[in-house]
């Protein structure tokens, strides 16, 4: 059965866990450890979409049932979700969960801006003055960092410089906002 909504879950490595730091964590895994072990090595907890903000670890911490994640589920992650979990052992993402084929669908980081948060944040730059280019550019190279500004010159068919000088250009008309 896959949920209507996508949820929050928090993914993390077992192994990146300090019984010191994170007690309750430790003894949940250690509670789970064989089954845990004959699958990927990485666990999930499903929680609030408003705790977005917190920590992995503090998300973690609010309570529920962690769940091991088997093969299958974490093949279904975006591959820059993957790769986010191996490099930093941990990682929160919004998503579906399939339980019956154990996968992921509709799947993006946690910090990634919803649909609606992004053309909001559009909308502003472009109310701003900005180009539709110096705006997209700005958001997938600074904001979203899904791409290199090299990555997203190649996308484009530009050159590096433009990409940089729309980043830049961007950066110093929106100040802080």
């Amino acid at each position: 059965m896959e949920s209507a909504d996508r949820e929050l879950i928090t993914l993390f490595e077992t192994k990146a866990v300090d019984p010191n730091t994170q007690p309750e964590l430790a003894r949940q895994m250690l509670e789970s450890r064989t089954k845990v072990a004959s699958e990927t090595g990485y666990m999930m907890k499903f929680g609030e979409r408003s705790h977005r903000a917190l920590s992995v670890y503090d998300a973690y911490d609010l309570g529920g049932q962690g769940y091991p994640v088997s093969e299958t589920a974490l093949e279904s992650l975006p591959a820059y979700i993957r790769a986010n979990l191996e490099r930093d052992g941990n990682v929160q993402i919004l998503a579906r969960y399939d339980t019956e084929n154990s996968e992921f669908t509709d799947t993006s980081l946690a910090s990634e801006p919803t649909p609606d948060e992004l053309i909001a944040r559009m909308a502003l730059f472009l109310n701003r003055g900005l180009s539709l280019h110096e705006t997209v550019d700005y958001l997938v190279v600074e904001e979203l960092e899904q791409y290199s500004a090299e990555q997203w010159a190649s996308i484009r068919g530009v050159g590096i410089k433009a990409i940089r000088s729309n980043s830049r250009h961007t950066s110093e008309k929106i100040g802080d906002l």
